[in-house]
């Protein structure tokens, strides 16, 4: 069983929103500085880093946020408006940062709707980052600080997954892509549960909490915070994911980047009050 927390703070760096009027700047993509406490140390987890590296560097200088602080970098998987602030991240950086991926995130990414198609993966190479940073890629769960815990690779349980546009370029081949690269961070938060961080959750939330559930030993869900994907989502399929967390007594649904807007507001109409609308600049407590 992984090791528990004593507190969460989630710092939303970079969403496609800004909800208070100030020099915060946003754009469509998402970065979140998960601060991990156990005993008396904290460590800081960035996860994710937007698509520019504009926003990042310029939220973190505004909120007061040395980047050099940030013990590791995750990546949730291998799309642009995750991956593509890294390279300006390295470059301001003096220290030589632990960089934890699944092995397929560096791989050709491409969406194809309505017949066309568009690269949408990380828009640079592998060797840049290999260069300046310390490489972990892995497809197993890893805690990477006490009560934290990088997922690896998603089990899928039969709940939805949101892939279907989702195409790889491998061996000279348009493939579909499952997306095994879909990762996210779970934190055990002593007394409450388990706290699960996703990017963009193309996995599908619902497997991603049966895979928390799995690994860590611990069948209590305390929060869920990030992109969910629902946003080309029907109304019905929304309404099943948010019955489901509500079953499974969910107290904190904090739903950013690519939820959609529709399907935040069907969420609120389950989880009511359990619902934070959230963007950048905020900091969410746990």
């Amino acid at each position: 069983m992984v090791r528990e927390a004593d507190r969460v703070r989630v710092i939303v760096l970079s969403d496609n929103y800004v909800v208070k009027p100030s020099s915060l700047i946003g754009e469509w993509g998402l970065a979140l500085l998960v601060e991990v406490y156990h005993g008396g140390s904290r460590k800081r987890i960035l996860y994710d880093t937007g698509q520019t590296g504009l926003v990042l560097l310029n939220n973190m200088q505004v909120l007061d946020i040395d980047p050099n602080s940030v013990d590791y970098i995750v990546l949730s998987h291998g799309h642009y408006d995750h991956t593509g602030g890294l390279p300006k991240l390295l470059e301001v950086l003096k220290t030589r940062p632990t960089l934890i991926v699944h092995p397929q995130v560096f791989d050709k990414k491409i969406v194809v709707r309505e017949g066309v198609l568009r690269y949408i993966g990380t828009p640079f190479e592998r060797d840049l980052v290999a260069r300046s940073t310390w490489l972990l890629e892995t497809r197993d769960p890893v805690e990477i600080a006490p009560g934290a815990l990088f997922s690896g690779e998603i089990m899928r349980y039969g709940y939805p997954e949101y892939t279907p546009d989702m195409y790889v370029l491998r061996d000279g081949k348009l493939m579909r892509d499952g997306m095994p690269d879909d990762v996210a961070l779970i934190v055990n938060l002593r007394d409450k549960g388990l706290v699960i961080v996703t990017g963009c959750g193309h996995s599908g939330i619902l497997n991603v909490v049966e895979y928390a559930f799995t690994v860590t030993g611990v069948r209590k869900l305390y929060a869920v915070v990030g992109g969910l994907h629902l946003e080309r989502e029907q109304r019905d399929g929304v309404l099943k994911v948010a019955e489901r967390l509500r079953e499974l007594d969910v107290k904190l649904v904090v739903p950013l980047h690519c939820t959609g807007v529709r399907a935040v507001r069907t969420l609120c109409e389950v989880l009511g009050d359990r619902v934070l609308i959230s963007g950048v600049g905020d900091v969410i407590e746990l």
